[in-house]
């Protein structure tokens, strides 16, 4: 056997928990589950170990199965046999200098709907009692846009009640570069000038709708006739050919039509149609909005996870997967970590600029939370793997612990097993 040694490819790191381990592979983002043992003698190798020593000092772990195993992740492309003199290549991470990547600008917090689950508390009886004026949101993109930021959505509230004032910022964010521009919207306000600014500058079209039913959606909305107008607009959208995505939020009320929903809105010609679970934010914090026929659907119960590429692992190596890149600014000026988030702010745009106040130790402490500092999950291999709510995680907590583990991962690292049901 010689004094051969073995290394992971260069964009391929073992990440340990505390009882099991985890392959990352950073080229194709996939990512493997190990065993103890497993762990252990990847480990150290990626320390340096001489096969033939390491086997000598650990006679309880079978040389040949060992190296069979070895064998199956160099033909997987995931690691290769060196020589004792050979310095394998290992990427280097490093975090982005970038302060923000999107910013949630939201133009008001009124609403002509007030739906029974809306996380900011939007109502017709906050139209026009903004702090936010137009030279306020105004100067908040130019800021954001300085410090490099190339992503935009207009959120409310309803941001069509601004009428004009949203035509000039939609014009705004054009000359200022943004790379994506987005509205956000329950897709009831659209004049036909609007339609025209949207098609003008290509910006993306966001849209909240709940049933294919309307009294169920209009139950969720409180809003009569907002069924009709929502989807006599999405067409409209749709025949301007503009980039749509539809955003359901499954709850107690809506939770038998969903299938049938999607089903509908493909009909009128949608292609991206999202479903999410009701979030425990503003009046979503209300249990009985809870689907509890489809609570089963957001626990996590087994390690399959979305694609870990190198950005990926990297973000949430240094940072959270949202706080670390994007920040909410509201109508008042107060700037949350995201639009969930509503009881940590960073301080307010009215009184000092977005680069002063992202540069805060105290905000950076807030953005660079990534798993490695939340409680149970810094034992867990999977952690630069699973996307992580903080406001989800934090308010479903009975101690509102902003450092909570998920309620909804069924995962033990301790033990390295997987709960198969809630108990």
């Amino acid at each position: 056997m010689g004094l051969q040694r073995f290394t992971l490819e260069e964009k391929v790191l073992l990440v340990g928990g505390a009882r099991r381990g985890a392959i990352y592979n950073l080229q194709d983002g996939n990512v493997y589950s190990i065993d103890e043992g497993a762990c252990m003698l990847l480990d150290a190798c990626e320390s340096g170990a001489e096969l033939e020593k390491f086997f000598v000092e650990h006679s309880e772990i079978d040389c040949q199965e060992s190296l069979t195993y070895l064998k199956t992740l160099q033909d997987k492309e995931l690691g290769r046999f060196i020589q004792h003199n050979e310095t394998p290549q290992k990427i280097h991470l490093a975090p982005t200098k970038k302060l923000l990547d999107f910013l949630w600008l939201e133009v008001t917090s009124g609403c002509n709907l007030r739906c029974i689950h809306c996380y900011a508390g939007s109502s017709p009886i906050l139209i026009g009692k903004d702090r936010m004026r137009q030279k306020d949101r105004l100067a908040v993109m130019q800021q954001a846009v300085a410090i490099g930021c190339k992503k935009i959505q207009f959120i409310g509230g309803e941001p069509f009640i601004l009428g004009n004032r949203l035509a000039e910022l939609i014009q705004a964010a054009h000359e200022l570069e943004f790379k994506f521009i987005e509205v956000f919207t329950n897709a009831t306000l659209l004049p036909d000038a609007m339609l025209q600014i949207l098609q003008q500058y290509g910006v993306h079209m966001a849209v909240s709708f709940y049933s294919e039913n309307a009294h169920i959606h209009e139950s969720i909305t409180l809003g009569t006739n907002s069924h009709t107008s929502t989807v006599r607009n999405i067409q409209r959208v749709l025949a301007a050919g503009l980039n749509l995505r539809i955003a359901m939020i499954c709850m107690s009320h809506n939770q038998n039509t969903l299938e049938a929903t999607e089903r509908y809105l493909h009909q009128l010609g949608v292609q991206n149609v999202r479903i999410d679970y009701i979030r425990p934010s503003g009046r979503g914090c209300n249990a009985n909005l809870v689907p509890d026929k489809h609570i089963e659907k957001t626990y996590i119960s087994e390690p399959i996870f979305s694609k870990c590429p190198e950005n990926t692992f990297k973000q949430r190596l240094f940072g959270h997967n949202c706080f670390s890149k994007a920040v909410c600014v509201t109508a008042s000026g107060d700037i949350f970590p995201c639009i969930m988030e509503r009881d940590i702010s960073y301080g307010n745009v009215l009184e000092e600029t977005l680069e002063v106040i992202l540069n805060k130790a105290s905000t950076k402490a807030i953005m660079s939370l990534s798993k490695d500092y939340v409680e149970i999950c810094r034992d867990c291999e999977y952690r630069y793997a699973c996307f992580d709510c903080r406001p989800k995680a934090k308010n479903m907590d009975q101690d509102g612990n902003p450092r909570a583990k998920p309620k909804e991962c069924l995962y033990d690292p301790y033990t390295g097993m997987w709960q198969k049901q809630k108990s």
